[in-house]
């Protein structure tokens, strides 16, 4: 048995707008609109906004400063964004921003992550990001967005050309709906099966296991796919039998460790139009066997935290 460790590479030259600044097997293609669109149509009782962020230069805060302006004032502000991992191999990066509405009403905790892809004349650029209201107004409240960049200025790039702006849509939830979920460690088998058609030459992976988790009680989990970066599924089964449908967004090893970014779009029973993220993060033991040395089976140890609202 050993443990399985992906190779973190880093860019060194950043052409997206997140800040400053792993080959990620598990994260699907972030293109992944009809998941996100049809989780926002879902909630009725939800806001939606639409708008551009634009970059501010020079940024007032002498690191990475974007203009949000949407048609919903608690999420129009000054967004300060942070790149904490990547650009990867398949051009995806992830990290975390604040966004301070202009008149000074609230701010927005958020992470995000999101998919860089180079043309011949520049780049596109879809980034999703979750985020809860910390302060003001907004205090309490989640909020999803997209963000969204077809770049054709060429390089080097410039900050001034008429397509490097971002075009934004999510939704803001009420707060009384938005509710924070505790993980306790759990844990769990994994099985590879390299028989599955439409899988191969890569492995079908099949996740279960059991936990504890804030809200939801004694919980059981499954996560199913192909394990070739397209979408990997997961249900999670509270204990009254209600289910949490989730699909991951990303998936790293840093020095062992795994973090694992998912993205809930709905449910059953009290989740019927439930959505938010979860993130969790622990180890993962794989056995290996052949030649060359392929994963068969293993064991992970995850405990988190998420938001979720419904």
């Amino acid at each position: 048995m050993k443990r399985l460790n992906l190779m973190i590479l880093i860019i060194g030259v950043a052409i997206i707008f997140f800040g400053c600044s792993k080959n990620n097997s598990l994260a699907p293609d972030l293109n992944q609109s009809d998941e996100l669109t049809s989780s926002l149509k879902a909630k009725k009782v939800h806001t939606f906004f639409t708008g551009e962020t634009t970059p501010i230069i020079p940024p007032p805060s002498g690191g990475n400063d974007w203009s949000d302006v949407a048609d919903d004032s608690r999420v129009t502000g000054v967004g300060t964004w942070v790149t904490e991992g990547g650009p990867t191999a398949d051009g995806k990066l992830w990290g975390t921003t604040e966004l301070t509405v202009d008149d000074g009403s609230g701010k927005w905790e958020m992470k995000w992550y999101g998919t860089q892809t180079l043309t011949i004349d520049g780049f596109n650029i879809v980034a999703y990001a979750v985020g809860v209201g910390t302060e003001g107004n907004v205090k309490g409240m989640f909020g999803e967005w997209t963000y969204t960049m077809n770049y054709t200025g060429g390089f080097p790039v410039n900050p001034f050309h008429e397509s490097f702006f971002y075009v934004t849509e999510g939704y803001i939830a009420p707060k009384q709906m938005t509710k924070t979920i505790k993980f306790f460690e759990a844990t769990g088998p994994i099985e590879f099966d390299y028989t599955v058609g439409g899988c191969t030459p890569y492995p079908y992976e099949t996740v279960t296991g059991e936990g504890n988790a804030s809200h939801i009680g004694h919980y059981t989990v499954l996560n199913t796919g192909c394990f070739d970066g397209s979408l990997i599924s997961g249900k999670i089964t509270a204990a009254n039998g209600d289910e949490i449908h989730t699909y991951i967004a990303y998936a790293v090893n840093v020095d062992g460790i795994w973090y694992f970014h998912y993205i809930v779009n709905g449910g059953t029973g009290r989740f019927d139009c439930v959505s938010g993220y979860i993130d969790m993060y622990g180890t993962i033991d794989l056995v290996f066997e052949g030649d060359p040395p392929h994963p068969i089976s293993g064991t992970w140890t995850l405990e988190g935290e998420g938001v979720i609202v419904y």
